[in-house]
C-alpha cells in the first residue's frame, strides 16, 4: 500500500498506527508517518512528534528535539503545543529554563481556551512563577479550565475556596470542586475530600467514606495520603493503619459492612490492592470480635463479580482470625492539609493522542 501524500493523511495514518485503529499498533510507524507530515509544516503532526520524542514513543527519548518541533507548531497558533512548550520552558527539559516565557506560551494557549494551559497559568500566578502575584487573576482561569471538566484546575479552584486565596472563603463550594476531581481520579483531590469529610469541613461527616478515599489516594502515590496511612508488614503481609478521625477511633463492624457492602467500591479498590478490604478491617482489629470478622467474611462472600478478589480479600480477614493473639500497633500519622497548590505537571507523562481535529493534548 502507497504512503499517502497530504500531511493531513499522514497525520492520521500516525494516529492509526499509534493508536492500533484498523492496522496493528506501532509506534515506529507512527512517528515515520508524523515525521512525514511535520516535515509538510503540518501543526498537530509537529506536536505530536514532539510528544513522541519528549516520551520516547516509537523513537529515542530527545527532548531538545522535542522543543524545536514544539516551537515550530507553537508559531502556527497551535495551543497543545503552546501549552507543552511552556511545560518545556517551565521545567527546562529540552532547553534552557525561563518561567517568564513559558508564562508567556501558557497565555497563548489559555486565550485559545486550552483548559490545560489556563490551570498551569493559574499556578503561575499564585506562586509568582514567571509573573507578579495574582491570586484573583489564577482564581478566574481556574474556573475557566475546570468549567471544561480539568480536574487540576478544579482541585486547585478547591483549594483556592477552602483558603479564602483569591476568592471569598467557601468550603462547601470547596468541597463540590474537590469532589468534581476525585470523581475523575486524582488523588490530591480524593485526599483533600477525605479530610473534609473526616473534619466535617463543608460537609457532612463522613469517616466511613474518608477512609476509602485516603485509600484510593494512597493507592494512587499520593504522598500525603501516606500520611493518613502507614503500611506496616506483619508476619509477612501488608496491612494498613489509619488515623480515621484525627483520634484514632477504629471503625466499627456495622461500618465496615456498610464499606464493603459496596459492590462499586469493592470493585475499585480491589482493582489495584486485592488485600485492601482486609487491611481496612486490620485496622479497627482492636474492636472487632471474631463473630463481627467472620460476619465481614460472610459479607464479602456474598458480593456477585469479585471471585478472586474476594478470595483473596477473605483468605487476608481468615490470617487475621488466626492471629488475633499478635494485635496491631496503634502507630497513626495526623492527617494534615494538603498545602495550596501542588506543582504543575513536570513533563508530560500521558498522551493519548484521540483530540478533536485531529489535535494532540495530553
Amino acid at each position: 500500500m502507497k504512503d499517502p501524500t497530504t500531511p493531513s493523511e499522514q497525520f492520521l495514518f500516525g494516529e492509526n498506527y499509534l493508536n492500533g485503529t484498523g492496522v496493528e499498533q506501532n509506534a515506529a510507524e507512527a512517528v515515520r508517518f508524523y515525521r512525514l507530515a511535520a516535515a509538510q509544516g503540518y501543526a498537530p503532526a509537529q506536536c505530536n512528534l514532539g510528544t513522541c520524542l519528549i516520551n520516547g514513543t516509537g523513537v529515542e527519548k530527545n527532548a531538545a528535539e522535542a522543543v524545536n518541533f514544539y516551537r515550530l507548531a507553537a508559531a502556527q497558533g497551535l495551543a497543545p503545543a503552546q501549552y507543552h512548550l511552556g511545560i518545556c520552558l517551565d521545567n527546562g527539559t529540552g532547553v534552557e529554563k525561563n518561567a517568564a516565557e513559558a508564562v508567556r506560551f501558557y497565555r497563548l494557549a489559555a486565550a485559545q481556551g486550552y483548559a490545560p494551559a489556563q490551570c498551569n497559568l493559574g499556578t503561575c500566578l499564585i506562586n509568582g512563577t514567571g509573573v507578579e502575584k495574582n491570586a484573583a487573576e489564577a482564581v478566574n482561569f481556574y474556573r475557566l479550565a475546570a468549567a471544561q471538566g480539568n480536574a487540576p484546575a478544579q482541585y486547585n479552584l478547591g483549594v483556592c475556596l477552602g483558603n479564602g486565596t483569591g476568592v471569598k472563603k467557601n468550603a462547601a463550594e470547596a468541597v463540590s470542586f474537590y469532589r468534581l476531581a476525585a470523581a475523575q481520579g486524582y488523588a490530591p483531590a480524593q485526599y483533600n475530600l477525605g479530610v473534609c469529610l473526616r473534619n466535617g469541613t463543608g460537609v457532612e461527616k463522613d469517616s466511613s467514606q474518608a477512609i476509602l478515599l485516603f485509600v484510593l489516594a494512597y493507592q494512587s502515590g499520593q504522598p500525603y495520603a501516606k500520611n493518613a496511612i502507614n503500611a506496616k508488614k506483619l508476619s509477612g503481609s501488608h496491612f494498613i493503619q489509619v488515623d480515621l478521625r484525627g483520634n484514632n477511633t477504629p471503625l466499627n463492624a456495622e461500618q465496615l459492612l456498610n464499606i464493603i457492602s459496596s459492590e462499586d467500591i469493592l470493585k475499585r479498590i480491589s482493582n489495584n490492592n486485592s488485600r485492601l478490604i482486609g487491611d481496612l478491617v486490620s485496622v479497627s482489629q482492636s474492636v472487632l470480635s471474631g463473630e463481627d470478622l467472620s460476619r465481614i467474611r460472610d459479607q464479602l462472600l456474598t458480593i456477585p463479580s469479585l471471585d478472586e478478589e474476594r478470595s483473596k480479600s477473605c483468605l487476608a480477614i481468615t490470617k487475621i482470625l488466626s492471629e488475633q493473639d499478635n494485635p496491631l500497633h496503634n502507630n497513626t500519622t495526623k492527617i494534615q492539609q494538603q498545602p495550596s497548590h501542588s506543582p504543575r505537571e513536570a513533563e508530560v507523562t500521558t498522551v493519548s493522542h484521540k483530540h478533536k481535529d485531529h489535535i494532540e493534548t495530553l
